[in-house]
């Protein structure tokens, strides 16, 4: 029960919201091998895959006056996931194949209606490093201009990237943005 306006936040009422999910996923053996197909993109290299994708989503909600309505608005989201696979075997689960795939991170975050971060991270668990990580920080005037700044990170086998990104955006007139 916390009503505020502390830094403009118009903090009506909080919730938190956790949310449990587990989607079991399959992809049956191609029927040509990938050793057979010139590797254009990833989903030439497609293989056989089984295992289950578990994820704990976190939100932190408000109440805000919209169009004379109050309505339910996200603050925060914190989503954890990971891929647990596994292989069957002559419909036999192969216990000594089963693994994570790493661990997914990602922060969603809109304190203001014209305010919006999205922060994503992919730690590797067999390299305990961190594989991959962006984020994005939107300001905008409706759909008239916006705003945004990055950053990007990538910890591949040939090395690191690190590198920032600017992006602007204007509407001209209904037809046209630059």
């Amino acid at each position: 029960d916390v009503h505020t306006d502390y830094l403009g936040l118009d903090i009506t009422g909080l919730r938190h919201v956790i949310t449990p999910t587990a989607n079991y996923y399959f992809t049956h053996q191609p029927t040509v091998a990938k050793e057979n197909l010139h590797q254009f993109d990833t989903i030439d290299a497609v293989d056989t895959a089984n295992g289950v994708l578990l994820a704990l989503e976190n939100k932190l909600q408000t109440k805000r006056l919209e169009g004379g309505a109050l309505k339910s608005v996200d603050l925060a989201a914190f989503i954890v996931s990971t891929d647990y696979m596994f292989r069957l075997d002559k419909n036999n689960v192969d216990m000594k194949s089963q693994k994570f795939n790493g661990f997914d991170f990602q922060l969603e975050i809109a304190p203001y209606p014209w305010l919006y971060g999205l922060g994503k991270l992919h730690l590797d668990n067999k390299r305990e490093v961190v594989e991959t990580e962006s984020f994005d920080l939107v300001a905008h005037g409706g759909d008239k201009w916006s705003v945004g700044v990055g950053h990007r990170y990538e910890n591949v086998s040939t090395g690191t990237d690190n590198f920032g990104t600017f992006d602007v955006v204007y509407k001209i007139n209904e037809k046209w943005k630059a």
